[in-house]
């Protein structure tokens, strides 16, 4: 007997809905609002800031995220995060471990407890209205677009349920990002990336002391804080990167982490009139970024991994960037949104990426002509060899670890005021090319540093290379 066509159609229809409820029932999904915390009154948003205080009211749809089956069963492991986010680790049935962050930051969390219930407190809680929430899912998107090592992230709402253990009471609830932690395979196998091994900031300082690690890929980190100064993080401190090595050749490629502070936006004219002066960073996102405000708390990272490029080297990175971003890299990246935040916020948000994209390389090439005033080279507690040409108009440095070439550069004098060479312990040698004329960039040498959140920190009484005519005892943040 042959069946009618009428028939199999609605078999089909009803197999296809069976499917569709069946993954409906395979992904839970629950509407939130992350917190209502911000609503204000109109005169508030003016005093204060219409910051990103709709979107962080406005209801999304998120996935629950499922414990027992994600990654094959998800295990909390620790507690993770600083001051401001709540962090979880988990350790996947897969092998992989894994970070939960919360969306809402605590702006208060690093105020002592007698004043986070005080005017200050309330200010600061309120103030982490200029966060954009979900900043994180847009940057890393962007990120991967252009080349970066980011792992994907999605946004979830924590379950309540047994298995977060002694975690339950603080994060059942709560609505965050969930994404890999690259971390190298067992053993030195590679793991994340390819890579066999990840150190912290602090723990590439001490590698480079030794002077046969690898290098730091100063490009890729180059193109890494291109992305930074695009989407306006200001906090990218050290302990904001990890570098991973799976090639020695390569050297150590920079692992970008928490880009909590992209996208913010303050607006209010109180905070604007008082707080803009002293702190340079806060403004609203659609600002022309300032170089004291992108540079304040990653100044001596960028000035160590940043020294051996020239000028050159950061016009062609800036080039490849411009070639790079699209109104595809953009849209993909905004899409990642949930719809509710993306629907109040994406065409704006959207706008002024294409507004700041434009304007990197003037921002970009002032950093550039900062860092390269007063350079600073550093070498090793091996056997250092700094070889030294000084040519009219220029000064050759190639500066050899442990019998290894590590960097090489030509300074101009008219963007160089001085070289410093911190060359620590070991029986270092400074050779000047014979026949050399006389150096027109002075040269000085250190045996010491200081360290600054584990990375080197030379302080000294110099010309502040981010404010011409000013002078400061260094570092000051």
């Amino acid at each position: 007997m042959t069946a009618r066509p009428g028939r199999i159609a609605a078999w089909g229809a009803l197999l296809v809905l069976l499917a569709v409820v069946a993954q409906a029932e395979e992904t839970e999904r629950r509407v939130v609002v992350v917190t209502r915390n911000y609503e204000a009154c109109a005169a508030h948003r003016w005093l204060l800031g219409e910051n990103w205080r709709t979107q962080w009211s406005a209801p999304i749809e998120v996935e629950v995220l499922d414990l027992a089956n994600t990654a094959g069963g998800l295990r909390p492991a620790k507690r993770v995060g600083g001051l401001q986010t709540h962090g979880l680790a988990f350790e996947g049935a897969d092998g992989r471990s894994y970070t939960f962050r919360s969306v809402q930051k605590r702006g208060d969390g690093w105020l002592p407890a007698s004043l986070r219930f005080g005017p200050l407190g309330a200010l600061l809680r309120d103030q982490a209205s200029a966060n954009l929430p979900g900043a994180n899912l847009v940057a890393a998107t962007l990120s991967r677009r252009l080349g970066l090592a980011v792992t994907p992230r999605r946004i979830v709402v924590l379950p309540d349920d047994p298995a977060l253990g002694p975690h339950r009471d603080e994060f059942a609830g709560l609505t965050g990002t969930l994404s890999e932690y690259p971390q190298p395979g067992p053993d030195g196998s590679p793991g994340t990336f390819g890579y066999t091994e990840t150190l912290t900031s602090e723990e590439l300082w001490t590698a480079s002391r030794t002077g046969d690690a690898a290098n730091v890929d100063a490009r890729a980190y180059l193109r890494a804080r291109l992305v930074d100064w695009w989407i306006g993080d200001w906090d990218r401190h050290p302990g904001q990167w990890r570098w991973g090595l799976a090639d020695p050749e390569d050297g150590y490629q920079p692992l970008p982490e928490d880009h909590d502070h992209a996208f913010t936006h303050f607006d209010g004219v109180l905070v604007l009139a008082l707080v803009r002066p002293v702190l340079p960073w806060v403004g609203p996102y659609d600002d022309a970024p300032s170089l004291r405000g992108m540079t304040n708390n990653s100044w001596w990272l960028d000035a160590w991994i940043l020294a051996g490029l020239d000028r050159d080297a950061w016009i062609e990175e800036i080039d490849a960037f411009e070639a790079g971003v699209d109104a595809s890299v953009v849209d993909d990246a905004i899409a990642e949104l949930p719809r509710g935040w993306r629907e109040l916020g994406g065409d704006a948000l959207r706008r002024e990426l294409e507004a700041r994209a434009a304007a990197l390389r003037r921002l970009a090439l002032e950093i550039q002509a900062s860092i390269s005033r007063i350079a600073h080279l550093y070498g090793s507690d091996a056997a250092d060899r700094v070889e030294v040409d000084c040519r009219a108009g220029a000064v050759d440095v190639t500066l050899v670890k442990a019998g290894r070439a590590t960097s090489h550069r030509s300074f101009l004098p008219k963007r160089t005021e001085r070289i410093e060479l911190h060359l620590l312990s070991g029986d270092d040698r400074v050779i000047y090319a014979r026949g050399s004329a006389r150096c027109e960039i002075p040269l000085r040498e250190r045996e010491s540093v200081r360290l600054w959140r584990g990375i080197p920190a030379p302080v000294d009484r110099v010309r502040d290379p981010r404010r011409p005519g000013r002078s400061r005892s260094e570092p000051r943040f």
